[in-house]
C-alpha cells in the first residue's frame, strides 16, 4: 500500500514527502495520507486553473495586438501582417508591396472623389464699421448651419471666458489670430462654408477698420453677394455712417468690385440701448435707403434691410421670433432666407480663363496659388499662362474647400498648386490666362473716373494707388481728357484740373504692366478703385486698353 501512496502523491509537492513522520503518531499510515492526497490535488488543480487563466489572457493580449496591426495595416501602416514566421523566405512578400501601394491609395481617393453639387456656389462677404458684429454673425451662422459642432463652440467659450470676452465665443471662428481675438478686431479675411436649401455660400468676413480696408477690398473681388452689417445701438450707427466711418466706405466698394446684391442686416437689436424699438430701426432705415440709392447707386430690388441680434441668433437661420420682436412683419425675412434667394447670374464658363492671384506660398516645391476662378473652366495637368510675367505653368491639383478637384469652373474659389515655375515669377494681383487667349497687359489705359471725397484738386501727374480685382497698383493721371455731365456728355475738353464729386475721362499710367479688361468684355476685370492715404477717393471703369503704348515713347 505504501508504493501505490507514494505513486499518488505528487513528486514537486514536499509535503507529502515528510508526511509519514506525524502519521507514525496516528497509527495508521493509509489512514492519515488519504486527506493529504486529496489536498495535493487540490492545490495542484488550483495551479492548472491559474495556469490557465495566464494562458488565456496572454492569449487575449496577443489577439488584441493582432488586431491593433490589423487596425494599422488598414490605416496604411508599412507592417501589413503580423509576421508568424519572420525567418521563413515568405516573410520577404510583403517587402515587395510597397510598389502596390498606390493602387490602396486610388481607391481611398476614388472613394472621397468630389462630386459637384448641383446647387449654385456664391461667395457672400460680410461688411461694415468696426464692432457692427460681422464676426459674431459669420460664425453664429456657421454654427446653425452646422459648419461648427459643439465641442469647438465650447472651446471657443472657454477661451473667451479666460480672457473675459463673454460673447465673443462666435467671432473666434474667424478671429484665429491671438492679435484679433485680444481686441476683437479683424486683421484679414477669412473664408468658411456653409449651405442654405437652394444656395452654396463661402463666407468671407471682412475687417472692418479702416487699416485694413485693402484687406476688405481683397474679399469685396470676389464676393458675388454683400452683407451690410449695421449696429443699431446707440452712438455707433452714428460713428459708423456720419462721422466718416466705414459704413459709407464698405457700400461704395462692394458696388465697385461688382457685387450684385447688398443685404443690409440691421444687428444688435437686443441690446439694451435698443431692446427691439421699432422706431430706432425706421430711423436707420430711412437713414441708409436714400444714400444707397442716389450715392452709391444701389438701385431698388438689389437690396434688402431685416432686424437680428448675432450673439442671440435672431434673424439668421430662422426670422425673428415675434415675443422678442412683436412688430415684425411677415415679409421681413430672415438672412438664411435673403441668401437663399439672390439670383444667380450665369457665369462665364466657356470665356478664356481668369484666375486673379490673392495670394501665394511654397508648398512640397511646388507652388499654391489662391483665389477665385472669374471665367473660363481650369482641369488638372491643364497649362496656364502666369501675367504679366508670361511665365508658363502646369496644374498640378486643385482643390475647392479641402475637396480635391479634377476639374473647376467659374465661380470657385480655388486653392492651385503650380509646377514648372518658380516662386519669385508669382505675385498677388498677377492672373492665371488662357495660353491660347491670353490677357493684354498694358501700362496705359483709359479710363471714366467719379471722385467721392478729395482734399485737394487734382491734375495731371496726380499719383495714388489702383486697387483692380486682386491687384494694387501705384499709377499716375498722365492726361485728364475730359470732364463729363452724369448722363455721359463731355462737359468740357482737356481740364486744367478736377474737383470733388467730378466725373472724368483720365489717360492712366501704371508704374508696372498690368492685367486687367475693359469694362464693357468683363466688368469683373474692368472695374477699380483709387485711394489715397488710407481713404478711397474715386471709383473708375477702364474704357480702353493701350497695349502698344509704352512708358516714355513720345506719344500723345
Amino acid at each position: 500500500m505504501k508504493p501505490a501512496a507514494e505513486a499518488a502523491a505528487p513528486k514537486e509537492a514536499a509535503a507529502p514527502k515528510a508526511a509519514p513522520k506525524p502519521a507514525a503518531k496516528g497509527g495508521s499510515i493509509s489512514l492519515s495520507k488519504k486527506p493529504e492526497e486529496e489536498e495535493a490535488k487540490k492545490a495542484e488543480e488550483a495551479k492548472k486553473a491559474e495556469e490557465a487563466k495566464k494562458a488565456a489572457e496572454a492569449k487575449k493580449a496577443a489577439e488584441a495586438k493582432k488586431a491593433e496591426e490589423a487596425k494599422a495595416e488598414e490605416k496604411g501602416a508599412e507592417a501589413e501582417a503580423p509576421a508568424a514566421a519572420p525567418a521563413e523566405k515568405p516573410a520577404e512578400k510583403p517587402a515587395e508591396k510597397p510598389a502596390e501601394k498606390p493602387a490602396p491609395s486610388k481607391k481611398k481617393k476614388a472613394k472621397r472623389e468630389f462630386q459637384r453639387d448641383p446647387r449654385p456656389h456664391l461667395n457672400v462677404v460680410f461688411i461694415g464699421h468696426v464692432d457692427a458684429g460681422k464676426s459674431t454673425i459669420s460664425g453664429h451662422m456657421m454654427k446653425l448651419s452646422g459648419g461648427i459642432d459643439e465641442r469647438t463652440m465650447e472651446k471657443f467659450e472657454r477661451e473667451a471666458k479666460q480672457k473675459g470676452r463673454d460673447g465673443w465665443q462666435f467671432a473666434y471662428a474667424f478671429d484665429v489670430d491671438d492679435q484679433e481675438r485680444e481686441k476683437g478686431k479683424t486683421h484679414e479675411t477669412g473664408a468658411m462654408y456653409f449651405e442654405t436649401p437652394d444656395r452654396r455660400y463661402t463666407i468671407l468676413d471682412a475687417p472692418g477698420h479702416k487699416a485694413f480696408v485693402p484687406s476688405m477690398i481683397g474679399g469685396a473681388a470676389q464676393a458675388d453677394v454683400a452683407v451690410l452689417v449695421i449696429s443699431a445701438r446707440r452712438g455707433e450707427f452714428e460713428t459708423g455712417f456720419e462721422r466718416g466711418g466705414q459704413t459709407c466706405e464698405h457700400a461704395f466698394l462692394v458696388k465697385a468690385t461688382g457685387v450684385k446684391f447688398l443685404a443690409v442686416g440691421i444687428n444688435k437689436m437686443d441690446d439694451e440701448t435698443v431692446k427691439w424699438d421699432k422706431d430706432r430701426y425706421d430711423e436707420i432705415v430711412k437713414k441708409l435707403t436714400p444714400f444707397l440709392q442716389k450715392e452709391v447707386g444701389w438701385r431698388k430690388g438689389t437690396f434688402e434691410f431685416f432686424p437680428l441680434s448675432g450673439l442671440k441668433g435672431h434673424g439668421l437661420k430662422e426670422r425673428v421670433p415675434k415675443d422678442a420682436c412683436p412688430w415684425v412683419t411677415d415679409d421681413m425675412r430672415c438672412l438664411q432666407e435673403v441668401l437663399n434667394g439672390v439670383e444667380v447670374l450665369g457665369r462665364k464658363e466657356d470665356d478664356p480663363v481668369r484666375f486673379p492671384i490673392m495670394g501665394r506660398y511654397k508648398d512640397e516645391g511646388k507652388i499654391a496659388v489662391h483665389g477665385k476662378l472669374e471665367s473660363g473652366h481650369l482641369s488638372v495637368d491643364d497649362e496656364v499662362l502666369l501675367q504679366p510675367s508670361k511665365k508658363k505653368a502646369i496644374v498640378d491639383s486643385m482643390t475647392l474647400d479641402e475637396h480635391v478637384l479634377k476639374d473647376a469652373v467659374a465661380g470657385d474659389n480655388l486653392l492651385i498648386k503650380l509646377r514648372g515655375i518658380d516662386e519669385e515669377d508669382v505675385h498677388n494681383g498677377f492672373v492665371l490666362t488662357d495660353p491660347d487667349r491670353p490677357l493684354a497687359n498694358v501700362y496705359y489705359f483709359h479710363a471714366r473716373i467719379q471722385f467721392l471725397e478729395i482734399k485737394t484738386i487734382v491734375s495731371s501727374g496726380f499719383s495714388c494707388v489702383m486697387h483692380a480685382h486682386a491687384l494694387a497698383e501705384e499709377i499716375t493721371f498722365d492726361s485728364l481728357l475730359a470732364t463729363l455731365t452724369k448722363q455721359g456728355k463731355i462737359k468740357e475738353k482737356f481740364p486744367t484740373h478736377v474737383r470733388e464729386k467730378d466725373i472724368v475721362m483720365v489717360r492712366i499710367m501704371a508704374r508696372q504692366q498690368v492685367c486687367i479688361e475693359e469694362f464693357t468684355t468683363f466688368d469683373r476685370m474692368g472695374r477699380f478703385m483709387l485711394r489715397e492715404e488710407g481713404k478711397t477717393i474715386a471709383l473708375g471703369v477702364i474704357t480702353k486698353l493701350l497695349p502698344d503704348r509704352k512708358p516714355g515713347d513720345g506719344k500723345d
